[in-house]
C-alpha cells in the first residue's frame, strides 16, 4: 500500500514543481527575446542592403554625369531637354548599341538575381509582420 504524503511533503513538491515551470518559463522568455534580436539584425541588414543598393545607384548616376562633362565641357551649358535629345542620339546608334551589349552580357540577368533575392527577403519578412520601414515606401 502507497504512503499518503502529508501536507508538508504536498507543499514541498508542489513548490518544486511551481520553481520548475517557473524556471521553463524564464527559459522560452530568453528564446523569445534571443528570436526577436536575431529578427531584428535580419531587418537590419535587409535595410542595410535596400540602402546601399539606393546610395550605390545615385552615386553611379552623379559619377557617370560628371564623366560625361568631364569629356565635352559643352554639355554643362544644355538644358534637361536639349541633353535628353543629345542622349536619345548617341545611344540611338545601332553599332554602339550593339557595342554596349557585348559589355554588359550576363550582368543584368545577375543584378536582377541580386535584386529578387532581396525583394524576396523583405516580402518574407513582411507576411511574418516582421518588416517595419523606417523609410516611406
Amino acid at each position: 500500500m502507497a504512503k499518503k504524503e502529508n501536507f508538508q511533503e504536498y507543499v514541498t513538491r508542489t513548490q518544486n514543481e511551481i520553481a520548475g515551470i517557473e524556471s521553463k518559463i524564464e527559459a522560452e522568455k530568453l528564446k523569445k527575446l534571443q528570436l526577436e534580436h536575431k529578427m531584428q539584425r535580419l531587418q537590419n541588414v535587409t535595410e542595410y542592403k535596400v540602402n546601399k543598393s539606393k546610395k550605390a545607384r545615385v552615386s553611379r548616376l552623379i559619377t557617370r554625369g560628371a564623366a560625361i562633362e568631364c569629356i565635352c565641357k559643352d554639355v554643362e551649358l544644355l538644358d534637361k531637354a536639349e541633353f535628353f535629345l543629345l542622349a536619345e542620339r548617341i545611344f540611338s546608334d545601332p553599332v554602339l548599341r550593339d557595342e554596349i551589349a557585348k559589355m554588359v552580357v550576363g550582368r543584368r540577368e545577375r543584378a536582377e538575381a541580386g535584386e529578387a533575392e532581396l525583394q524576396s527577403t523583405i516580402e518574407d519578412l513582411k507576411e511574418a509582420g516582421y518588416w517595419k520601414s523606417r523609410r516611406k515606401e
